[in-house]
């Protein structure tokens, strides 16, 4: 009895590796990615979450003149990166149908 189970725990192994080569790596990433939203879900409800935008619109806020990007010897400051966003996001809420507070994903 012993013998066959572990020669089915071989052939599965077998069979998994060439009909679902990616399984165990889709699996654990799964595993992970579920254990994100497990630990996403906690922070939202201890209100614990502070996002890239809120981090930027912090140092926007207390540093408005202090540059932010620099690229090709042009340097824009927080205040100018802040300005642009506030009217892209302008744009998106006039002539598209995103409203105020919309995300790309449901949280």
């Amino acid at each position: 009895m012993d013998i066959r189970l572990g020669a089915g725990m071989i052939s599965l192994h077998f069979v998994l590796k060439l009909l679902f080569p990616y399984f165990w790596k889709d699996f654990w990433h799964l595993m992970k990615l579920t254990r994100y939203r497990i630990q996403t879900g906690l922070y939202l409800g201890k209100g614990k979450v502070t996002t890239v935008l809120d981090e930027f619109l912090s140092h926007a806020k207390k540093q408005p003149k202090n540059p932010f990007i620099i690229y090709e010897g042009d340097i824009n400051t927080h205040e100018d990166v802040d300005k642009r966003s506030s009217r892209v996001a302008h744009v998106f809420l006039n002539h598209s149908t995103l409203k105020k507070g919309d995300t790309p994903w449901p949280c």
